[in-house]
């Protein structure tokens, strides 16, 4: 199924309100408050431990929630008081799927920039209502783009080569929330929770995505949520990625392979530890680790440059629209009945294009 016809919204946030000068300039820390109480928001808490760009100024979330992870300096807060609150700028919303243009529009007609989690919206008519709010900052958590790994990639495929074939494998235990296995409430299973992140990472690495074909394997249990997905992508360039996502492993793992003639490069992600990544060209093979922290801090970093009207790097509405266009038209071609029932897939792991 082609993409020819998919087209990113323009001109987002051209109208951007701008912080009044004498209140704060480019180089002050970012204000912020995060609204969410589940992994998201877990993982960014965490990295704003060190993060001088960034002062956390409250936090939305269930009580029982983020118990001794928020820091004692940083007050729980309603969300009236969030947006009552003058020194509070921008707030980042890692909330359930749903509930992200509800609570986006409500930050922003309280005159709040906002940063999303992705995906978007579970649905692209919901997606579009944000379109109208062009006054303030609206960014997409698309953090992955933010990897200290990400040049290296880019200078290993600077040319981005017809014959560069990707390989990743994504696998998570079964998520323990309800609202993940209802359709309505989330926007899918696998592909919609893990698959987002990948397909704009491997775009915004490799370029345009000409067609996406895939399978799935859907729950007996709940309509319309597949537990593992396949899709394979054809790039603009001529390069080809397969990209398994699963929700059924024992443990979280991730692994992302590429390779063009002698040009080899992998990335491990070891949950709780340092990632690694190993390049190879055909005469040495380097190894180094990677701080997964560090793409929360890129992320940050673009969004408080985007407020501050500098250059910035801030995935937009745009992206998060084209997005969710790209994950509508791989459900769409998968076939449903090819497999109806969850089963073990012993080769799961294998990366077929880089044997």
């Amino acid at each position: 199924m082609k993409l020819e016809s998919i087209k990113r919204a323009e001109n987002v946030n051209a109208a951007t309100r701008r912080i009044p000068s004498g209140l704060v300039t480019r180089d002050m820390p970012l204000n912020l408050a995060i609204i969410g109480g589940g992994e998201g928001a877990n993982k960014a808490l965490e990295s704003l431990r060190n993060n001088s760009l960034v002062t956390l100024k409250g936090v939305l979330c269930e009580a029982g929630e983020l118990q001794g992870i928020i820091p004692h300096s940083c007050c729980r807060l309603s969300l009236d008081r969030i947006l009552a609150n003058p020194q509070i700028e921008a707030v980042y919303i890692a909330t359930p799927n749903y509930t992200h243009v509800p609570l986006a529009q409500r930050c922003i007609r309280g005159g709040k920039h906002v940063l999303v989690e992705k995906p978007l919206a579970v649905s692209i008519p919901e997606a579009r209502l944000l379109l109208e709010e062009k006054q303030f900052i609206v960014g997409v958590a698309f953090k992955k783009r933010f990897g200290d790994w990400v040049p290296h990639f880019q200078r290993l495929f600077l040319t981005k080569p017809a014959d560069l074939r990707i390989c990743a494998v994504w696998r998570i235990p079964p998520p323990r929330t309800l609202w993940r296995y209802s359709h309505r409430q989330s926007g899918g299973g696998a592909l919609m929770d893990l698959g987002s992140h990948m397909l704009d990472l491997v775009e915004f690495l490799c370029g345009p995505i000409l067609s996406i074909s895939g399978m799935a394997v859907f729950d007996r249990e709940f309509e319309r949520i597949d537990r593992r997905s396949t899709i394979q992508l054809t790039l603009r360039s001529g390069a080809i990625a397969n990209i398994i996502l699963d929700w059924c492993g024992e443990t979280a793992s991730y692994r992302l392979e590429a390779k063009a003639g002698n040009h080899r490069f992998e990335h491990i992600r070891q949950f709780g530890e340092k990632d690694i990544i190993k390049i190879s060209t055909n005469t040495e093979t380097t190894t180094y680790h990677s701080d997964p922290s560090e793409e929360y801090h890129g992320l940050f970093r673009a969004f408080m440059q985007a407020i501050r009207g500098c250059p910035h790097a801030l995935p937009q509405m745009s992206d998060g629209l084209h997005n969710l266009e790209m994950i509508n038209v791989a459900y769409n071609s998968i076939q449903s009945d090819f497999l109806r029932t969850i089963r073990s897939d012993k080769n799961a792991n294998v990366c077929p294009n880089l044997v």
